[in-house]
């Protein structure tokens, strides 16, 4: 996960390692899907990143570059860091799916 550091998000991530992450799609209520992870959160290389790159980096800041700036050159603002987060459960929900209200 890559969050800014001078943020509540980070802020909690930090103090408490535990944390959920909610990823939803869909828009009209017989769309929506999503998981939501639950775990502990680690941080991940300096934080606020250096200009100087760290090894365990160098494939999440190039995917990170591909996806949201067009080159594989990841640049920092010196504003953001990594939090790797080792997940212990998994929850998802589908509601695309029918539900048989007899067995339920």
């Amino acid at each position: 996960m890559f969050s800014t550091v001078k943020t509540q998000r980070w802020k909690n991530g930090t103090t408490n390692p535990d944390v959920a992450i909610v990823v939803d799609a869909g828009d009209a209520h017989d769309e929506l899907r999503g998981v939501e992870p639950v775990g502990r959160a680690t941080i991940v290389g300096d934080a606020p990143l250096s200009d100087e790159s760290c090894e365990k980096l160098v494939e999440q800041s190039e995917y990170f570059a591909r996806k949201y700036t067009g080159p594989d050159d990841f640049v920092t603002d010196r504003r953001q860091a990594w939090l790797r987060v080792d997940v212990l459960e998994i929850t998802s929900r589908d509601f695309r799916k029918p539900v048989d209200l007899a067995t339920s």
